[in-house]
């Protein structure tokens, strides 16, 4: 792979270049339409790990993407200075107004577009979200999924959010990212018929099966190294997907300890211990952690200190291996996670086990992602019937009339091909809020009904 076709500038779908009158680079213009885009927006009331909560101090699926898109883009920063310094000196722009050759900056903005986005397809309350729709069409709505090939109805059956975020991605009017950002984006670059591979770390998957033309289309501008042959293709990852990746698991990691003090399902103690033990790992001498800082200042200032640290620590420790393996990176070989072999690899899974021990599974939680489980049941139960007139046609009418245009095919009907209806019904429910979720379901169930004033 070279980065000449890694960092393409073209615009997925689009034949135009940016227009010379505006001074921000494709990437800087792949954020700003990220950022003001309705699905990125909706992320402010979804689920990030603990489920609608009460204090506004706990993150939410937007206030996590913003932090993971600083982090990528230090990440990126880093990535940039080593590859333009010592690998591939002659990309480096010479002039400044020119369109050739390439800047730090490109390098950090197209990560921190992936990380703005990382999340963009997740369902209402987190992946338990995801668990609930692919549940309901391994179950009671496996009626739906006997007639589509087996390609299409494993889609289904394990949905799965970052192939729903691929979709809105490329599907969204007015987005057309550049082909860098998507493939720094697209963690998982195959599809549901190839996560029984050995090659792959995890059974997810980054598009559909109605989407593999657009990806292919994607990895192919970019240069991506392919093997497998047929559906069972597999490709590389695009190099910085890595470092996206990285910023996800540094902030969910380090942030989901800040909150679980914050919500009191982890005492104060064990947090400070396991920051202060990725902390003392930082292999940058300036940035070294001072543990005195505790007598200083006051509990919860200690803890915001501890999370600055580590972050940066973990940062570090991040960019280390990506510069270590950036030969098997380039070559495609590489496709294990930055993190899960760097110093701090052990506290990160002590965290990981401790979170899901005294927080993940705390019954306040539980029970509320149990109740996800029926809301979008419910859900798709109600509209999938209206999709396949299971219920009376006044009924089916009255349904179909609550799906926005956005969901429908050009001339405002549901789509002939018995797969694609059922992704227009995922789709529409898949990006709903949870309190919208709520709300509807709640509404369509005669729980609650709002009053127009």
């Amino acid at each position: 792979m070279n980065w000449k076709d890694l960092l393409c500038k073209e615009r997925f779908n689009k034949n135009y270049i940016d227009p010379s009158y505006d001074p921000r680079s494709p990437y800087q213009r792949d954020i700003d339409r990220i950022l003001f885009s309705s699905p990125f927006r909706r992320m402010q009331d979804k689920t990030q790990v603990f489920p609608i909560p009460k204090s506004d101090f706990i993150h939410n699926r937007l206030t996590h993407s913003i932090e993971v898109s600083s982090v990528g883009r230090s990440l990126g920063l880093l990535a940039g200075q080593f590859v333009l310094e010592t690998k591939e000196p002659t990309l480096v722009r010479t002039e400044l107004s020119s369109r050739e050759g390439f800047v730090l900056d490109d390098f950090a903005n197209i990560v921190a577009a992936a990380c703005l986005a990382h999340d963009i397809g997740n369902p209402p309350f987190g992946h338990s979200g995801e668990k609930a729709i692919g549940a309901f069409f391994k179950n009671e709505g496996k009626e739906y999924t006997t007639a589509l090939i087996d390609e299409e109805g494993k889609d289904l059956k394990t949905f799965e959010g970052n192939a729903a975020g691929f979709r809105i991605l490329t599907r969204t009017p007015g987005l057309e990212l550049t082909y860098a950002s998507i493939g720094a984006f697209t963690k998982y670059p195959w599809s549901s018929s190839s996560i029984d591979d050995r090659y792959l770390i995890e059974d997810k998957y980054g598009f559909f099966y109605s989407d593999r033309e657009s990806f292919e289309s994607v990895a192919n501008k970019l240069g991506l190294k392919c093997r497998g042959a047929g559906e069972n293709r597999v490709w590389c990852r695009h190099p910085l997907s890595f470092l996206m990746e990285a910023a996800d698991t540094i902030c969910y990691r380090v942030i989901d300890v800040e909150d679980s003090v914050k919500l009191r399902l982890l005492d104060y103690q064990t947090a400070v211990k396991h920051l202060e033990t990725i902390c003392y790992l930082t292999p940058i001498d300036e940035d070294r952690f001072k543990p005195e800082m505790a007598e200083k200042i006051n509990e919860t200032e200690y803890l915001a200190y501890l999370r600055a640290k580590a972050i940066s620590s973990l940062i570090y420790q991040a960019i280390e291996v990506w510069k270590e393996k950036y030969d098997d990176i380039m070559n495609g070989s590489f496709n294990k996670e930055l993190l899960d072999i760097s110093p701090s690899n052990a506290e990160l899974e002590n965290i990981k086990q401790n979170l899901i021990k005294r927080a993940f599974n705390h019954p306040l939680v539980l029970k509320i992602e149990l109740a996800g489980f029926e809301v979008l049941g419910g859900l798709l139960r109600e509209f999938c019937g209206a999709a396949f007139d299971k219920f009376e046609k006044t009924k089916n009418r009255k349904l179909f009339a609550l799906i926005p245009e956005q969901f429908l095919t050009a001339e405002g009907k549901w789509h002939a091909n018995n797969a694609e209806k059922l992704l227009q019904v995922t789709d529409f429910v898949s990006r709903m809020t949870d309190s919208y979720a709520i709300d509807l379901y709640r509404s369509l169930k005669g729980i609650n009904l709002s009053i127009i004033e």
